[in-house]
């Protein structure tokens, strides 16, 4: 399809006064809509960063106003997180658009502690409030850690409370015997279904080379549905451009869906007198000449 919808725009530019301390702006806007503010972020030495954010938002000429506070501190073996939000009735951002409701307030806290012998661990706690009087809270932990060389296992669960209260559960366990190789399996469980994953995967290189994967997946729901599908792809750098190729086949009761994508993608790049075929730049670049030498 070439419907896209309306036009948008995204702008964010940072600024470093002095090593502590930083100012930006930020702007975003659709059709009817502009929001724009200001941001400091200041370090506290030893003690974390600190940052602080005002924004405005205009929709159909009419003004709302969101602020926010956050706090992060990282050291070797400890970490914390502390956030805030509060915005009025009629602030509204491109994201939010479509919401039946407003976000009218957002708490959050998080601490985590690790170490190389005994993995890491974290907890979680977020709150959120809105124009509608509804309240979501989030309680979780996890818990990461190395098993020998080559394994790796996290588990996780959260605790939410709204209409409902319900609990979520995550386990993951990957074994990576080469550089860019993994072998992975996961088990969620949510409110409503039960996934399971097991997934082979090499990574593409940054130079050329090829890349993989495939994964199988088995979603079980509550109201009976079952649903098992499989989905390879593989991607080859080459020296000018970059061949992708996706597949994806769904079985369930409805029936079987196919799809699948072929991709290719390349660049050309002027730099100085040379224009040439490459892979995609995600990236910029420049080409300094020193002397004789370029």
């Amino acid at each position: 399809s070439n419907d896209y919808g309306e036009p948008a725009y995204a702008l964010i530019h940072r600024y470093g006064m002095r090593n502590d301390v930083t100012i930006g702006i930020h702007a975003e806007g659709t059709t009817g809509l502009n929001t724009f503010g200001p941001e400091l972020t200041y370090l506290l030495h030893r003690s974390g960063v600190v940052t602080l954010a005002a924004s405005e938002s205009v929709r159909h000429d009419r003004g709302a106003y969101a602020g926010s506070l956050a706090y992060q501190y990282t050291a070797k073996n400890l970490s914390a997180r502390l956030f805030l939000l509060d915005q009025s009735r009629d602030y509204t951002t491109i994201s939010s658009l479509t919401a039946l409701e407003q976000v009218q307030m957002t708490i959050g806290a998080a601490v985590g502690f690790g170490t190389g012998d005994l993995g890491s661990v974290s907890l979680e706690y977020a709150r959120q409030d809105d124009y509608g009087d509804r309240r979501r809270q989030v309680a979780g932990v996890s818990y990461s850690r190395g098993l020998g060389r080559d394994f790796n296992m996290t588990v996780s669960a959260r605790n939410i409370r709204e209409e409902r209260s319900t609990q979520e559960f995550f386990l993951s366990v990957s074994y990576s015997p080469r550089r860019q190789s993994t072998l992975s399996a996961r088990h969620q469980s949510t409110r409503d279904r039960i996934m399971d994953t097991l997934e082979v995967m090499q990574s593409a290189p940054v130079g050329e080379g090829l890349g993989y994967r495939a994964a199988v997946d088995r979603t079980a729901t509550d109201d009976g549905q079952r649903t098992t599908s499989f989905s390879p792809s593989g991607q080859y750098n080459s020296r000018y451009n970059i061949f992708r190729g996706d597949y994806r086949v769904e079985r369930s009761a409805a029936g079987t869906m196919e799809s699948y994508v072929v991709a290719v993608s390349g660049a050309v790049v002027a730099a100085g007198p040379v224009v040439g075929f490459t892979r995609p730049v995600t990236d910029s670049f420049a080409l300094v000449q020193v002397g004789d030498l370029p």
